[in-house]
């Protein structure tokens, strides 16, 4: 179940999984999160489990560590969300959170792409 941990300096070693838990958007009571009075040390793999029928929406964020973060997890191993979702990580590693983006369609992105070409066409001119 999920919980909310006081650490003081604490790392993972490189053989190292840390599961983390999330059931809903309440730090410690829904997901895992790890406060550390010193620093974190991130190294093996981080595991997500999603449990209790959860399903996280577009916008929402995980702040699971918080402390002097470094280092990097080897593996991260996110479970799958719903259709046009995706977890961004881009913030695991400088504020101990994951979220929850939108993954543009593929029409969008061939709109995207074909208007960048058109761009770069009328520049070069």
């Amino acid at each position: 179940s999920p919980t909310l941990s006081y650490v003081g300096n604490f790392g993972y070693g490189p053989n190292a999984t840390a599961i983390m838990e999330i059931g809903g958007t309440t730090p410690g009571s829904e997901f895992d999160k790890i406060v550390s009075s010193g620093s974190i040390r991130f190294d093996g793999t981080l595991s997500v489990d999603l449990i209790n029928g959860f399903m996280p929406s577009i916008g929402q964020i995980f702040d699971l560590y918080d402390g002097n973060l470094s280092g990097e997890f080897d593996i991260l191993d996110l479970p799958a969300l719903s259709t046009g979702l995706a977890w961004d990580t881009s913030n695991l590693y400088s504020m101990g959170q994951l979220g929850i983006v939108a993954i543009p369609e593929p029409t969008t992105l061939g709109l995207l792409a074909a208007a960048s070409t058109l761009m770069l066409r009328r520049r070069s001119k």
